[in-house]
């Protein structure tokens, strides 16, 4: 399971932040489901990552 993780510039916040993408195994032509999650204040990018099941639920 590749995991990208990229900074860019956001105009709202006026600042650079950062962002992680969980990529499935397997590309093909198929449309691939996608799920946004949103952290909260106080956490970062990673905080789904290191304190939740999603990883492991794309590998499945």
């Amino acid at each position: 399971m590749p995991i990208l993780r990229m900074n860019y510039f956001s105009h709202v916040l006026e600042l650079t932040t950062t962002c992680s993408i969980i990529l499935p195994q397997k590309l093909n032509a198929e449309p691939v489901p996608v799920s946004y999650l949103l952290h909260g204040y106080s956490d970062n990018d990673e905080a789904w990552l290191l304190n939740s099941r999603m990883p492991n639920w794309w590998k499945s």
